[in-house]
């Protein structure tokens, strides 16, 4: 490990979730900029440039200069952690009407014509359609999907580490199951067995049909632009980040869910206000299997 990976792999302050997201931004910095021991502004700028042409969001990258300068400033890098913080990006605040329009549920027709848009047989195809189908029928969260491994996928149940770094335990419904099942098959195929379950795959610009070039973890900023480039093809629009979680909530409130059901699933209390102390069988159990047909 580097000194910048030590710093942060060391540190005793940072939760888990915390740690291993700065871990994975740091070494997003030094596979950008070559493994060395000193690094100028330039080095900084150019690595939010790249960044920001790869179309991450503002708040992405000032989380990522964050990552870097918490990094250098346990491991001793005083310029380095002055030129990530004086490179963070202003961030214009947002009206509360504006986060409220913009923050909206699917509607059931909307979450089936996402999942339709991932039809086909290609790595691509079967990865969107499991990542999309999860976060749909759990409300989970990215980070906790790109999280997710081989060891936590069961037969009937599956593991996640929620926000906060807790391990929460779910149970699989068939279609969540089936859609995980199809996609880890294809890595398997491809003599990947163990370690993430998402992953990037070829750059799509480049070659639409490319899925030979398999990468290890896929982000949580790449699980959102898979997301809105499925969007686009199902003439979706305003998706936003936390779709997942707004549309499971929505819909298990749809289908008379208990508060307690809710909970069950995203292991969130705050999902459980005014439970009543029913907790089986959660929400994502009895969500109705895609169909052609309108959902109800």
């Amino acid at each position: 490990m580097t000194s910048l990976e030590n710093a942060v792999a060391r540190s005793s302050d940072l939760r888990p979730r915390t740690k291993e997201l700065y871990l994975q931004h740091v070494r997003a910095f030094l596979a950008f900029v070559g493994e060395r021991t000193t690094y100028s502004d330039d080095d900084v700028m150019s690595w939010r440039k790249d960044m920001r042409r790869r179309k991450i969001s503002p708040q992405s990258v000032n989380v990522a200069l964050n990552a870097l300068r918490y990094a250098a400033e346990n491991a001793k890098l005083a310029k380095l952690a002055e030129h990530a913080r004086k490179r963070r990006l202003r961030i214009p605040e947002a009206t509360a009407s504006t986060t409220k329009k913009s923050e909206r549920a699917l509607t059931w027709d909307e979450g089936r014509e996402l999942v339709d848009a991932c039809a086909g047989v290609r790595g691509r195809d079967l990865r969107d359609n499991a990542l999309i189908t999860l976060g749909l029928r759990t409300g989970m969260l990215r980070f906790s999907m790109c999280q997710l491994t081989f060891k936590d996928v069961g037969t009937l149940q599956l593991t996640f580490i929620k926000k906060g770094g807790e391990k929460h335990v779910i149970q699989l419904d068939d279609v969540t199951r089936d859609a995980l099942v199809a996609w880890m098959d294809w890595l398997r195929q491809h003599s990947i067995e163990d370690s993430f379950v998402f992953r990037s795959l070829g750059r799509q610009r480049v070659d639409p049909n490319n899925d030979a070039a398999i990468g290890d973890q896929l982000t949580p900023d790449g699980l959102y632009r898979a997301l809105r480039e499925r969007a686009r093809q199902a003439g979706l629009k305003d998706l936003h980040p936390h779709v997942f979680r707004k549309t499971f909530l929505a819909w298990a409130k749809e289908i008379g869910a208990h508060p307690g059901q809710v909970a069950a699933v995203t292991g969130h209390k705050s999902d459980a206000a005014g439970d009543d102390g029913v907790t089986t069988p959660p929400a994502n159990m009895l969500l109705p299997a895609w169909t052609a047909k309108k959902l109800a």
